[in-house]
Protein backbone atom coordinates (compact mmCIF):
# COMPACT_ATOMS: atom_id res chain seq x y z
CA UNK A 1 0.00 0.00 0.00
CA UNK A 2 2.69 2.54 1.30
CA UNK A 3 4.50 1.55 -2.50
CA UNK A 4 1.53 2.57 -4.15
CA UNK A 5 0.83 5.59 -3.02
CA UNK A 6 4.67 6.43 -2.82
CA UNK A 7 4.51 5.46 -6.78
CA UNK A 8 1.70 7.98 -6.89
CA UNK A 9 3.14 10.89 -5.20
CA UNK A 10 6.15 10.29 -7.75
CA UNK A 11 3.89 10.46 -10.75
CA UNK A 12 2.12 13.62 -9.48
CA UNK A 13 5.48 15.22 -9.15
CA UNK A 14 6.71 14.19 -12.63
CA UNK A 15 3.36 15.36 -13.73
CA UNK A 16 3.94 18.86 -12.32
CA UNK A 17 7.35 19.09 -13.53
CA UNK A 18 6.47 18.34 -16.80
CA UNK A 19 3.53 21.37 -15.94
CA UNK A 20 5.85 23.84 -14.88
CA UNK A 21 8.53 23.15 -17.65
CA UNK A 22 5.35 23.71 -20.36
CA UNK A 23 4.61 26.94 -18.61
CA UNK A 24 7.99 28.69 -19.07
CA UNK A 25 7.52 29.07 -22.35
CA UNK A 26 4.94 28.98 -25.48
CA UNK A 27 5.12 26.11 -28.19
CA UNK A 28 6.85 26.40 -31.15
CA UNK A 29 3.60 26.61 -32.85
CA UNK A 30 2.62 29.92 -30.97
CA UNK A 31 5.65 31.27 -31.63
CA UNK A 32 5.75 31.01 -35.23
CA UNK A 33 2.43 31.95 -35.26
CA UNK A 34 3.30 35.25 -33.38
CA UNK A 35 6.33 36.59 -35.01
CA UNK A 36 5.16 35.26 -38.86
CA UNK A 37 2.49 37.63 -38.06
CA UNK A 38 4.10 40.38 -36.74
CA UNK A 39 6.28 40.52 -39.65
CA UNK A 40 3.01 40.55 -42.29
CA UNK A 41 1.65 43.08 -39.68
CA UNK A 42 4.38 45.16 -40.17
CA UNK A 43 5.24 44.53 -43.59
CA UNK A 44 1.43 46.04 -43.80
CA UNK A 45 2.08 48.91 -41.90
CA UNK A 46 4.51 49.86 -44.50
CA UNK A 47 2.35 49.36 -47.84
CA UNK A 48 0.14 52.22 -46.45
CA UNK A 49 3.60 54.49 -47.52
CA UNK A 50 3.29 52.49 -51.37
CA UNK A 51 -0.25 53.32 -51.47
CA UNK A 52 0.30 56.95 -50.89
CA UNK A 53 2.86 57.34 -53.84
CA UNK A 54 0.77 55.12 -56.16
CA UNK A 55 -0.58 57.53 -58.75
CA UNK A 56 -1.68 55.27 -61.46
CA UNK A 57 -4.76 53.29 -61.83
CA UNK A 58 -2.01 50.45 -62.64
CA UNK A 59 -0.26 51.01 -59.49
CA UNK A 60 -3.07 51.07 -57.53
CA UNK A 61 -4.45 47.74 -58.64
CA UNK A 62 -0.62 46.73 -58.01
CA UNK A 63 -0.88 47.91 -54.54
CA UNK A 64 -4.51 46.31 -54.35
CA UNK A 65 -3.35 42.63 -55.42
CA UNK A 66 -0.47 42.84 -52.99
CA UNK A 67 -2.78 44.19 -49.94
CA UNK A 68 -5.50 41.84 -50.31
CA UNK A 69 -3.24 39.13 -50.70
CA UNK A 70 -1.68 39.40 -47.67
CA UNK A 71 -4.06 40.44 -45.53
CA UNK A 72 -5.79 36.95 -46.49
CA UNK A 73 -3.02 35.24 -45.22
CA UNK A 74 -3.00 36.98 -42.05
CA UNK A 75 -6.92 36.33 -41.75
CA UNK A 76 -5.86 32.62 -41.97
CA UNK A 77 -3.34 33.04 -39.66
CA UNK A 78 -5.37 34.55 -37.42
CA UNK A 79 -7.99 32.12 -37.41
CA UNK A 80 -5.77 29.12 -36.51
CA UNK A 81 -4.35 31.17 -34.10
CA UNK A 82 -7.60 32.10 -32.28
CA UNK A 83 -8.55 28.25 -32.55
CA UNK A 84 -5.07 27.39 -31.03
CA UNK A 85 -6.17 29.58 -27.89
CA UNK A 86 -9.54 29.66 -27.89
CA UNK A 87 -10.95 26.42 -29.42
CA UNK A 88 -8.20 23.81 -28.70
CA UNK A 89 -7.08 25.56 -25.69
CA UNK A 90 -3.26 24.64 -25.71
CA UNK A 91 -1.17 25.47 -23.18
CA UNK A 92 0.22 28.58 -22.57
CA UNK A 93 2.67 29.60 -19.44
CA UNK A 94 1.89 31.44 -16.15
CA UNK A 95 3.45 34.37 -15.86
CA UNK A 96 3.50 35.32 -11.96
CA UNK A 97 2.21 39.10 -12.94
CA UNK A 98 0.90 41.72 -10.58
CA UNK A 99 -3.31 42.06 -10.57
CA UNK A 100 -3.02 45.00 -12.53
CA UNK A 101 -0.40 44.12 -15.20
CA UNK A 102 -2.38 40.74 -15.81
CA UNK A 103 -5.47 42.47 -16.25
CA UNK A 104 -3.48 44.99 -18.91
CA UNK A 105 -2.03 42.28 -20.03
CA UNK A 106 -5.39 40.50 -21.14
CA UNK A 107 -7.12 43.63 -22.32
CA UNK A 108 -4.43 44.26 -24.43
CA UNK A 109 -4.31 40.86 -26.10
CA UNK A 110 -8.05 40.47 -26.61
CA UNK A 111 -8.21 43.83 -28.35
CA UNK A 112 -5.19 42.46 -30.35
CA UNK A 113 -7.60 39.72 -31.00
CA UNK A 114 -10.45 41.85 -31.58
CA UNK A 115 -8.75 44.37 -33.86
CA UNK A 116 -6.76 41.09 -36.42
CA UNK A 117 -10.18 40.33 -36.95
CA UNK A 118 -12.08 43.87 -37.46
CA UNK A 119 -9.53 44.84 -39.85
CA UNK A 120 -9.26 41.87 -42.39
CA UNK A 121 -12.87 41.97 -42.57
CA UNK A 122 -13.70 45.39 -43.11
CA UNK A 123 -10.89 45.05 -45.54
CA UNK A 124 -12.43 42.63 -47.51
CA UNK A 125 -15.69 44.50 -47.46
CA UNK A 126 -13.55 47.60 -48.68
CA UNK A 127 -11.77 45.50 -51.79
CA UNK A 128 -15.60 44.23 -52.76
CA UNK A 129 -16.83 48.13 -52.99
CA UNK A 130 -13.88 49.50 -54.66
CA UNK A 131 -14.04 50.68 -58.03
CA UNK A 132 -10.71 49.33 -59.49
CA UNK A 133 -10.15 45.56 -60.04
CA UNK A 134 -8.96 43.76 -56.44
CA UNK A 135 -7.08 40.23 -57.91
CA UNK A 136 -6.78 38.05 -54.79
CA UNK A 137 -3.01 36.58 -55.62
CA UNK A 138 -3.83 37.79 -58.57
CA UNK A 139 -5.63 35.40 -59.92
CA UNK A 140 -9.54 35.81 -58.69
CA UNK A 141 -11.13 39.66 -58.62
CA UNK A 142 -12.88 40.14 -55.61
CA UNK A 143 -14.63 43.70 -56.35
CA UNK A 144 -18.26 44.25 -57.28
CA UNK A 145 -17.59 46.54 -60.18
CA UNK A 146 -21.07 46.85 -61.20
CA UNK A 147 -22.14 48.06 -58.36
CA UNK A 148 -19.66 50.73 -57.17
CA UNK A 149 -21.18 53.00 -54.77
CA UNK A 150 -18.55 55.85 -53.97
CA UNK A 151 -20.60 56.74 -50.70
CA UNK A 152 -20.66 52.78 -49.68
CA UNK A 153 -16.60 52.34 -50.81
CA UNK A 154 -15.61 55.71 -48.36
CA UNK A 155 -17.53 54.58 -45.67
CA UNK A 156 -15.88 51.01 -45.70
CA UNK A 157 -12.84 52.52 -46.19
CA UNK A 158 -13.14 54.71 -43.60
CA UNK A 159 -14.47 51.96 -40.86
CA UNK A 160 -11.00 50.11 -42.53
CA UNK A 161 -8.21 52.60 -42.04
CA UNK A 162 -9.71 53.51 -38.23
CA UNK A 163 -8.89 50.11 -37.64
CA UNK A 164 -5.60 50.40 -39.13
CA UNK A 165 -4.49 53.02 -37.15
CA UNK A 166 -6.08 51.64 -33.84
CA UNK A 167 -4.50 48.47 -34.39
CA UNK A 168 -1.05 50.56 -35.09
CA UNK A 169 -1.76 51.95 -31.50
CA UNK A 170 -1.99 48.85 -30.00
CA UNK A 171 0.82 47.09 -32.02
CA UNK A 172 3.30 49.39 -30.73
CA UNK A 173 2.15 49.63 -26.99
CA UNK A 174 2.38 45.37 -26.90
CA UNK A 175 6.22 45.67 -28.34
CA UNK A 176 6.94 48.55 -25.76
CA UNK A 177 5.37 46.22 -23.13
CA UNK A 178 7.27 43.45 -24.49
CA UNK A 179 10.37 45.43 -24.00
CA UNK A 180 9.59 46.47 -20.58
CA UNK A 181 9.33 42.82 -19.31
CA UNK A 182 12.31 41.96 -21.39
CA UNK A 183 14.70 44.60 -20.61
CA UNK A 184 13.46 46.05 -17.24
CA UNK A 185 11.74 43.63 -15.33
CA UNK A 186 13.19 40.33 -16.65
CA UNK A 187 10.20 38.23 -15.91
CA UNK A 188 10.22 35.90 -18.15
CA UNK A 189 7.10 37.18 -20.27
CA UNK A 190 9.13 38.35 -23.12
CA UNK A 191 11.64 35.48 -23.37
CA UNK A 192 8.51 32.80 -22.95
CA UNK A 193 7.74 33.90 -26.86
CA UNK A 194 11.32 34.74 -28.08
CA UNK A 195 12.34 32.18 -30.87
CA UNK A 196 15.77 31.18 -29.17
CA UNK A 197 14.17 29.77 -26.33
CA UNK A 198 13.55 25.76 -26.29
CA UNK A 199 9.88 25.36 -25.99
CA UNK A 200 7.84 22.44 -26.87
CA UNK A 201 6.64 21.60 -30.04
Amino acid sequence: MNDKLDHEQQAARHAKGDTEQSNKGYSKGFKWLHWLMAILVILMFMATFGFAQANTDDARIEMLTGHSSMGSLIFLLFVIRFSKRFIFKSPRPNHNLDTMTAMAAKVGHLSLYLLLFYVPVTGYLSARAHELPVYWFGQLNIAQLSGYNQGNFDMLRNLHELGVQTLMIFVVVHIAAAIFHGVAKKDGVFSSMWPGRKSKV
